[in-house]
């Protein structure tokens, strides 16, 4: 089966995109979502109820921002603050979560400090240039660690352009999962024109 590990919805400050929407389209492309707005797990929440209606797999998750940058958080039922990266990931971790660096070379510093402590690395990101991507997919391979991918959707259209595939949804088989995907760099602006119009509504 195919998942995309990291798409936001209308929750995010930067993205206007409905549940339903990104149902259906899940739903259209026969992959399972994990819903990833930033700083809250409301969308993930309520995502619960509209994926049922669907049949669609979700993984509940949060893009938590910490001092050195983003970092995703899968299998969590409990929303985290922002904070300290440390904090953030330990975390996570309480909560039986994996712990997910988002495209590494985009908003984050510092990364030498905390790589070794996540458990995977988003290798393949939608919303990126491809040469950030290929040195994501470097620095996973120089600490052996397992690679993620999401299309980091901020429009419905986006949601599954990267995508892992795996055999369930089970912690153990996303972290052997395969990445897959393409770029489509433009996505930036969307979220961008997004947080425009959310700070008129």
């Amino acid at each position: 089966m195919r998942v995309d590990l990291h798409v936001h919805t209308k929750y995010s400050y930067d993205c206007l995109t409905d549940l339903r929407v990104i149902a259906k389209v899940a739903k259209m492309k026969n992959m399972a979502v994990a819903i990833t707005d930033h700083n809250t797990m409301k969308g993930a929440y309520k995502a619960k109820e509209v994926f049922k209606e669907f049949n669609i797999p979700l993984i509940l998750g949060e893009e938590v921002t910490t001092d050195k940058g983003d970092i995703l958080a899968l299998f969590i039922k409990d929303e985290i603050k922002p904070g300290d990266v440390f904090s953030v990931i330990d975390n996570i971790k309480s909560q039986g979560g994996l712990v997910v660096l988002p495209h590494p070379f985009y908003r984050h510093k510092d990364l030498l400090s905390y790589v070794k402590k996540v458990d995977m690395v988003e290798v393949i990101n939608a919303r990126i240039p491809h040469f950030l991507n290929v040195r994501a997919q470097n620095l996973a391979a120089e600490f052996n660690k397992p690679a993620s991918a999401g299309s980091d959707a901020h429009a419905s259209f986006m949601v599954g352009m990267a995508y892992l595939e795996v055999d369930s949804l089970s912690r153990k088989s996303i972290l052997n999962g395969k990445p897959f995907g393409k770029e489509f760099v433009a996505g930036r602006l969307i979220s961008a024109a997004s947080q425009i119009i959310k700070n008129f509504l």
